[in-house]
């Protein structure tokens, strides 16, 4: 592929609207893309501005290494583990002011809870409080798996407990979650990491299989892990999504997939959409993004829709956006529909219908539900 579209690091700008993309994997690590999400549906959407970033910033991110902080996305440099700034407001990027006294890796992983960053990895916990820019790496509470690396990881600032998600522990593909109370982080070191208790038959395992590679994202109450590979007699990309239940500690299987099977994406959460880019799918580097809406009761896939400006920023002869049920709901809307629409009438008003919505979904979605209803 002509960029590197698989382990970059994802921002927002909520002054611009602009979602930012860096870095990537081997060999092209100094990509920069924007995406205009008041754009998303417009051929001009994504904005590529080739390889800025000097070979000193690089950055790849293998375990889920970067979180945002305000306007500061916190990323690892690939070559010296250095902590990296990137401003989303600017553009701008350097290298932290100060920095742990052993280096960072790209596969070991970054969150944030108020001033502090936490980054995990190994029998590691390293923590960075951006008030002092003071580093602690000594005495915090290690991971229960020692070996971990390569993991996703997620604070809940509502309950206040960091979660560590998946990765490889030597030749071992993990299923398992710890928690870490991170709340208290004057107190850090009288904390330690648990695994995930709950009530799932197969001791509290991801069901889609773990793994690592995966990314995390918060809404509200809900963790969505998303993507992820693992081994099991041959290599296995992850098309579901598992959502982990954090008043509870329960996982289940969310009811839309990605588009494939994949790994290494770059997902961000705006609002309710989740908006997921790149990936490695086991042959190639995926040039395209996808979303979904974690209220809709639809589905919206946008397979195909390139990364690059050149020659163009997607193929406009590619299909359009595809209006896809719920599992959940299908049933029940094809059984009230079937006794009211004859299969001519659906066919004639279904691509009316999903241009329609893209143009203006909320108040289309609710006539096409009214007429499918009979309302």
């Amino acid at each position: 592929m002509p960029r590197a579209n698989e382990a970059m690091s994802i921002g927002f700008d909520n002054n611009t609207n602009l979602i930012w993309l860096l870095g990537g994997n081997w060999p092209n690590y100094g990509a920069l893309f924007s995406f205009n999400v008041s754009r998303w549906n417009e051929s001009n959407s994504i904005t590529d501005y080739g390889y800025p970033v000097s070979v000193d910033h690089r950055t790849v991110s293998q375990g889920q290494a970067y979180v945002q902080k305000d306007n500061i996305l916190y990323c690892i440099q690939y070559d010296t583990g250095n902590l990296l700034q990137f401003d989303v407001s600017t553009q701008s990027i350097t290298t932290y002011p100060n920095q742990p006294s052993s280096s960072l890796s790209h596969v070991g992983c970054l969150a944030n809870i108020d001033d502090y960053i936490i980054y995990t990895i190994y029998s590691s916990t390293y923590i960075l409080n951006l008030s002092n820019q003071i580093w602690t790496t000594s005495g915090n509470p290690i991971m229960v798996d020692s070996n971990r690396k390569w993991q996703s990881c997620i604070v809940q600032p509502i309950t206040g407990y960091l979660y560590v998600i998946g990765g490889q522990s030597g030749p071992n593909y993990l299923e398992s979650i710890e928690k870490l109370y991170v709340g208290d982080m004057a107190n850090i070191s009288q904390y330690m990491f648990n695994t995930l208790s709950g009530t799932l038959t197969t001791q509290d395992t991801l069901t889609t299989g773990g793994g690592r590679y995966m990314r995390a994202i918060l809404y509200k109450t809900d963790i969505y892990v998303i993507g992820g590979y693992y081994w099991s007699g041959s290599a296995k990309f992850i098309k579901d999504i598992d959502v982990i239940d954090t008043t509870t500690d329960t996982i289940s299987v969310y009811n839309q997939q990605l588009y494939e099977e994949i790994s290494y994406t770059a997902p961000i959460l705006i609002g309710t959409r989740v908006y997921v880019f790149g990936g490695y799918n086991g042959t190639n580097t995926v040039n395209y993004w996808q979303y979904f809406d974690v209220l809709s009761i639809y589905k919206f896939y946008v397979p195909f829709r390139s990364l690059h400006a050149t020659p163009n920023p997607y193929n406009i002869n590619q299909p359009e956006p595809v209006l896809i049920l719920n599992q959940q709901h299908s049933h029940q809307y094809s059984h009230q529909s079937s006794h009211q629409y004859n299969h001519q009438h659906t066919h004639q008003h279904s691509h009316q219908y999903i241009h329609l919505m893209i143009q203006h979904p909320v108040h289309h979605l609710i006539q096409l539900m009214r007429r499918r209803l009979g309302l």
